[in-house]
């Protein structure tokens, strides 16, 4: 192939029509199983193409006779043509080269022998295959042989074999082996020439010999569980028995061995009943773990959801919890849990609205409560305590007042009341929570619990949220709808839940009013406290004589100190004090 490059580069004649590298390869890679052709006349030709000084074209053509199935004489003739044909080639490339010019045939014999050598190893990759594919085609053969016991379809596989690759002896003992069982004449006589079965005792016994131990053979590999080896062994055995057929009397030995070959057959499908048997049931072992994979990978799942629903149902999100039990019904409607877990919300459900509901009648019992008090009181009898200015005139009065404490508090604060000393300052993170309370907030609320509001308000606003008493106020509902500013939101949503809010340590407070009020330690002189009135003025707490007000009883009253309020009634008009009624140091 390299030659053709040369030669076209050096001006051969055209004449030769030498093949190109391109069409010696497509040659070369003909289908892999060859049409048949007439072999005698093609090498003919080849040699013909020879004697016309045309060596690739003859040694293409020997190339592609090899593939075909050859007799000895044919192979011979052909090996000539393509022993011929590369001397040839050698030669021409000499030539060639000689007659290039001294600085261009190095490189030109490079390039031609680089060539040549990639055509030589695709062919022997080429030749590779086809011994590969032979050999898989004689264990076929041997399968069909001697386990299926099907000589015909052997006999062909191992043609086919032969075909591919001529030198390949196993393919010629199978095909021999089959065609004596199909009773071909050829192969018969061939088999018996292998053998050397001939007359001589000594020729006889060495048959007979090869023959029992074949047998013996075929009984040990069956005995083993080697059902296939038996088979194999016993059908050459019935081959040797019908070759020695010839010579003398084999038939107890074909009985023999017809016999065996029965036996070992019915053995070998038992044995492929039992392992198709065995591979059944492992595919369903493998089946059904798979399944009890898949459920309990199911059933994992599914107590994630219900731990997941439980946990919506505590928190009282009853529609998320919902939404996920109907996705579980849907997903299996068999599943029994999913409406027990459906009961289990709606009881729920139930009970978060009795408590809501028992929550807002036990608000509106303390509400009905305060007022029926408020009505027993007499609104004209009602006195306002004394105020702050009523409180600094009486500290003055008092003798025992340090001075210093007198200058420094009216130098400071102008004022002596100890609640007047204190300045409010706020935190910078209070005053950012501050900055905020006038941004406006769209709200759209219908029966909302408290903490569901409280959680739209963190989302929607830049104030972070506490709740105080939180089981408490999960109980409590709003119902609003506008756009307004936080503070004012907070004033409606607290007065809607009976709650109240403050904002302390940078967030907003919201929890019921007695749980955020603040208070404060201010020392006072105990005398301060108490005020002294005269007989004739009627005295009345905040409960009148119900125990809660009254001078010295309850929560209220002057004496007992606390939140009581106080009446003075002379002749029915509103009474009246001045500090001069209070004779501070008489008194204590």
């Amino acid at each position: 192939m390299c030659v053709i490059a040369v030669w076209s580069f050096a001006g051969v004649s055209a004449a030769e029509e030498a093949p190109t590298i391109g069409e010696l390869e497509a040659f070369a890679g003909t289908a892999e199983e060859p049409a048949a052709v007439d072999v005698d006349g093609s090498i003919a030709e080849a040699e013909a193409k020879l004697a016309e000084d045309k060596p690739y074209v003859a040694r293409s053509m020997a190339l592609e006779l090899l593939k075909q199935e050859l007799t000895a004489a044919q192979r011979t003739r052909l090996n000539k043509v393509a022993a011929a044909a590369d001397k040839a080639i050698q030669g021409q490339a000499a030539q060639a080269a000689a007659a290039a010019e001294p600085e261009v045939a190095p490189a030109l014999v490079s390039k031609a022998d680089q060539i040549l050598a990639e055509y030589v190893r695709k062919l022997q990759v080429e030749q590779e295959a086809r011994r590969a594919q032979a050999a898989e085609l004689v264990e076929e053969a041997k399968h069909q042989l001697y386990v299926e016991n099907k000589p015909e379809k052997a006999y062909e596989l191992a043609k086919k074999a032969m075909v591919l690759d001529p030198e390949n002896t196993e393919a010629d003992d199978v095909k021999t082996e089959a065609g004596l069982q199909l009773g071909e004449e050829a192969d018969k006589v061939k088999f018996t020439a292998d053998k050397e079965v001939v007359l001589q005792p000594v020729r006889k016994q060495a048959a007979l010999q090869a023959l029992d131990n074949l047998i013996e053979s075929g009984k040990e590999l069956n005995a083993k569980g080697e059902h296939e080896e038996a088979l194999k062994q016993l059908r050459r055995a019935r081959a040797n028995v019908s070759a020695l057929s010839v010579y003398m009397d084999m038939s107890s030995e074909r009985r023999q061995v017809e016999n065996l070959i029965e036996d070992v057959q019915a053995d070998y499908e038992e044995a492929r009943l039992d392992l198709a048997q065995t591979q059944k049931q492992e595919a369903q072992a493998e089946a059904q773990e798979q399944i009890d994979r898949i459920a309990d990978v199911k059933r994992k799942e599914q107590a994630r959801r219900f731990d997941e629903v439980t946990k919506l149902i505590e928190d009282t999100n009853f529609d998320e919890a919902r939404l996920v039990l109907e996705d579980m019904g849907m997903e299996d409607p068999a599943d029994e849990l999913v409406p027990l877990m459906l009961k289990q919300l709606s009881d729920a459900e139930n009970d978060y609205e009795m408590k809501r509901i028992n929550a807002a009648r036990e608000r509106g019992d303390v509400k009905l409560g305060q007022w029926e008090s408020e009505r027993e009181m007499m609104p004209e009898d009602i006195f306002n305590y004394p105020d702050k200015a009523f409180w600094n005139e009486v500290v003055l009065k008092r003798p025992d007042l340090p001075q210093a404490w007198r200058e420094d508090m009216e130098e400071r604060t102008g004022s002596l009341y100890p609640s007047a000393r204190l300045a409010v300052e706020r935190s910078a993170e209070d005053q950012a929570v501050y900055d905020h309370l006038d941004d406006r907030v769209p709200l759209s609320f219908s029966e909302t619990p408290l903490t569901s509001v409280v959680e739209f308000l963190q989302q929607t606003t830049e104030v972070e949220y506490v709740l105080v008493d939180r089981d408490a106020l999960a109980l409590t509902s709003v119902t609003l709808t506008r756009e307004t500013t936080l503070r004012n939101a907070l004033d409606l949503i607290t007065e809607q839940t009976d709650t109240d809010w403050k904002v302390e340590r940078g967030a907003v407070k919201i929890g019921p009013p007695e749980a955020l009020r603040d208070y404060q330690w201010l020392v006072y002189p105990v005398q301060d406290l108490l005020l002294s009135v005269s007989d004739t003025a009627t005295v009345i707490g905040l409960g009148g004589t119900s125990g809660r007000g009254g001078i010295s009883g309850g929560r209220g009253g002057f004496t007992g100190g606390g939140t009581g309020t106080s009446t003075g009634r002379t002749g029915g008009g509103l009474g009246q004090f001045t500090p001069a009624d209070f004779d501070v140091s008489s008194q204590f």
